[in-house]
């Protein structure tokens, strides 16, 4: 025992440390990696806005922006031109700081040869420039670029160190433009605007990483290139990785010699005396003895004052676990007890609704069918069917405020008297009325009840019908679908004496489907707390096959179902179904 815990002990504070140690390492290498990133890029921005800065200041930029665009390969602009008597010769009257105060209006009255001339002379101009940039900062590149919709790069500028073989600028060379590679680059021509990040990218070619920084070239009141800097990032970022390992090993070697010198302590600290304790209770399961135990666990003295207060408590909670087990033996009985008389009352309950299909198997003007699942053992939704006359039966269909005994009781009586009051032969308002009135003189817990009451007569297929505060019917006709029906609504039964309800008719013919259900359908509530809603029931009802009505209830509970997948089921889930054949 005492092996096992300094163990886990041991396991639990060495991965603690070298936890730590990690941690301490990921953050160094952030911090470092996050100041070098900084460090590059406000140096690395200072240099990109210094070449945009220089290409704008030509007064005549926008004009040499797009002039070089569409005359890259007629322009003569060799690498050397600025070494090249005769080039010089060529462009003297361009070879002067002046070229930056013309204005686009200015050159273009000059001869296309000399705009020509003009603008070879800029861009040599601005080429020898981005030489400079290369050649004194030492950027891994530097280029102007101008981005096409083909998805490819038009290049202006690129500039050149001494030992570069290149013979001649890059002026209209064309290259694809990896545009997930490039995110930043491609927020700034999609919005228009400089966007101040840094971005990573993989080099296709040489498997390196670099990093970018962009300045957008603005011509004509519009972002059309960019200038880039390029920095090798993975050597930087080799050298913080280096340094942080160092670091990580010096706190992995201190964190280790601490973790020793603290089990050390653990142990006759806190893990002996726990060892103690632990045989103290071991001994009690064997023996049962509470007064062996308080004696072993007196023993423990070396412990410090919080585990004796521990031993004390564990003794005093011995003790206490007679009484505990003899009080849960005492309610597991009558949980046992209660459980078996709600499974004799669900018994009750659905031996009470009509469960029997086809009932009227001799009848053949109609066909029904229903069904109730309640939430907990017993339920207060109910429906009933029964014939008043050898014309006329009588359909219900109704939801008990509450769950469980309290509804269930009342949804017996409330079934009883509508049962009984229709057979005096009323209209469904006054049956209702009447119920009303009943329930009303003795509801002392002001509990309530929804219903939709409806008498159908068989021989002309008139449905009259009166809804307490109930869901809409829903109903289909032979030729269409199932729709739901806005009818009239009345107050609930048993909220108070001497309401009057309106009832309204529905003229059926033959294959025409009534269907009514309680808000446990609509209100079904998935995981995620959304409802089945009226929406989808109605859908359910449209693919369930045509005319089988045990199939049609299937449909719905099924898809009730699938949609509430693992949670609860909220309430009672009651549904009815008649098909009118007619005479």
């Amino acid at each position: 025992m005492k092996k096992s815990l300094l163990t886990i002990v041991g396991m639990l504070t060495f991965i603690m440390f070298v936890l730590s140690s990690v941690l301490n390492a990921v953050q160094i290498i952030k911090n470092n990696t996050d100041f070098q990133m900084k460090e590059i890029y406000e140096q690395t921005k200072k240099m990109t806005d210094y070449a945009g800065n220089e290409l704008m200041s030509y007064k005549a930029f926008s004009w040499l922006f797009i002039y070089w665009e569409n005359h890259y390969d007629e322009m003569d602009v060799p690498m050397d031109a600025l070494k090249n008597e005769q080039w010089i010769s060529d462009h003297k009257e361009y070879y002067s700081l002046a070229v930056k105060s013309m204005g686009s209006e200015e050159v273009q009255l000059l001869p296309e040869n000399e705009q020509k001339k003009f603008a070879e002379m800029c861009y040599i101009l601005n080429a020898a420039f981005f030489d400079r940039l290369k050649n004194e900062y030492h950027p891994v590149g530097i280029s102007c670029t101008l981005y096409r919709e083909s998805e490819e790069a038009f290049l202006f500028f690129e500039g050149r160190d001494e030992n570069s073989p290149s013979t001649k600028y890059g002026l209209g060379k064309k290259w694809v433009y990896h545009a997930d590679l490039h995110p930043v680059a491609s927020k700034i021509y999609s919005t228009g605007e400089d966007v101040l990040e840094l971005e990573h990218a993989t080099s296709t070619t040489d498997g390196l990483e670099y990093i970018f920084v962009y300045t957008p070239v603005i011509a004509d009141g519009e972002i059309r290139g960019l200038i880039c800097e390029t920095q090798l990032w993975s050597t930087v970022k080799d050298e913080i990785n280096s340094k942080a390992g160092i670091i990580v090993f010096l706190n992995f070697v201190f964190l280790f010699i601490g973790n020793i010198i603290l089990l050390v302590m653990l142990y006759f600290v806190a893990i002996k005396p726990l060892s103690d304790m632990q045989n103290s209770v071991s001994s009690y399961k064997e023996s049962k003895d509470s007064g062996i135990l308080k004696k072993e666990i007196g023993r423990i003295t070396s412990a410090p004052n919080e585990i004796i207060l521990l031993a004390s408590d564990i003794s005093d909670m011995v003790e206490e676990i007679d009484r505990y087990v003899k009080e849960v033996r005492t309610v597991t009985a009558e949980k046992e007890r209660i459980s078996a008389e709600l499974s004799v009352a669900a018994s009750i309950q659905a031996s009470q609704l009509p469960r029997v299909f086809p009932p009227f198997p001799d009848r053949t003007e109609f066909d029904i069918y229903a069904s109730m699942d309640p939430a907990k053992e017993v339920g207060g939704d109910f429906y009933d069917y029964f014939f008043i006359d050898d014309d006329h039966i009588t359909l219900v269909i109704a939801d008990v405020s509450g769950k469980g005994v309290p509804a269930a009781l009342f949804m017996m009586s409330s079934r009883m008297l509508i049962n009984n009051y229709s057979l005096y032969n009323g209209t469904p308002a006054e049956i209702l009325e009447a119920v009303n009135n009943r329930i009303c003189e003795n509801n002392m817990d002001n509990m309530f009840v929804t219903v939709w009451l409806g008498i159908l007569e068989l021989s002309t297929g008139k449905l009259t019908c009166c809804n307490a505060g109930h869901e809409d019917p829903v109903i289909k006709r032979a030729d269409g679908k199932f729709e739901i029906l806005k009818d009239k609504h009345g107050l609930f039964v048993g909220v108070m004496p001497r309401i009057k309800y309106k009832e309204y008719e529905i003229q059926l013919e033959k294959d025409d489907i009534v269907f009514v259900y309680t808000d446990g359908v609509p209100e079904a509530t998935n995981s995620e707390l959304k409802l089945f809603g009226a929406e989808r029931m109605v859908e359910a009802l449209n693919s369930a096959p045509d005319g089988i009505l045990s199939e049609l209830l299937q449909t719905v509970k099924s898809r009730v179902n699938e949609f509430v997948g693992a949670a609860p089921q909220f309430d009672d889930l009651t549904m009815l179904a008649i098909k009118y054949f007619g005479k």
